[in-house]
């Protein structure tokens, strides 16, 4: 019989010759999580930051994400893309030292970005939904579901927004990509009126 032990350890001296079967996402907590989002908002923000109450849960997700990945779901002008593009990638890079990509949805479907989106541990995807197909000289690749894939099977830690509900999302990717992102990603709903102005659409997950 080989233990729970001996398999950990054989996964972890696999991992030390360069032989990951088990790749783990990025684990991290950031103390007074809260303040930080407020004072991260205060500064990307170009008009007086209104505190939503979903604001709550991304400042759970911050204090312990628990290997998860986040995907912010809602309308336009409720913050998702200065706190996804903006504020997260500054905490990674000042508390952690870590750089993580970002890109809109529209990068990743071009040859430059592409190979970029696929390989990387760790990206932001703004805006996921207006997207097309990424064609590979006559290959076509959905790459947000292809990236939805790694966060399982190769512990990418995946951060993203869209302005698509669960229905728009279904449709788009299938439901394969939907059950890997509920496994793989925190899912906050922003239903909150726009800061912008009033958005009339039902979120649900």
């Amino acid at each position: 019989m080989i233990t729970e032990e001996t398999f950990r350890e054989e996964i972890n001296e696999l991992a030390q010759q360069g032989t990951d079967i088990d790749p783990q996402p990025l684990h991290f907590r950031v103390f007074q999580p809260k303040e930080t989002l407020m004072s991260g908002l205060r500064v990307v923000m170009h008009h007086e930051v209104e505190w939503l109450k979903e604001y709550d849960e991304v400042a759970d997700w911050l204090s312990d994400n628990k290997g998860k990945g986040l995907f912010l779901i809602g309308p336009v002008g409720v913050g998702k893309t200065e706190i996804c593009m903006k504020v997260i990638p500054i905490i990674f890079l000042r508390l952690f030292k870590l750089s993580i990509s970002r890109m809109s949805s529209t990068d990743i479907v071009t040859h430059e970005k592409y190979s970029t989106a696929i390989s990387t541990t760790m990206i932001v995807i703004d805006d996921v939904g207006a997207e097309g197909m990424y064609n590979d000289y006559g290959t076509m690749h959905n790459v947000f579901s292809e990236v939805v894939d790694r966060t399982e099977r190769n512990g990418v830690l995946l951060i993203a927004t869209t302005n698509l509900n669960d229905e728009e999302l279904r449709e788009k990717y299938g439901e394969r990509t939907m059950d890997r992102i509920r496994a793989n990603m925190r899912i906050i709903i922003l239903d909150e009126q726009s800061l912008r102005g009033r958005y009339a659409k039902n979120y649900s997950f």
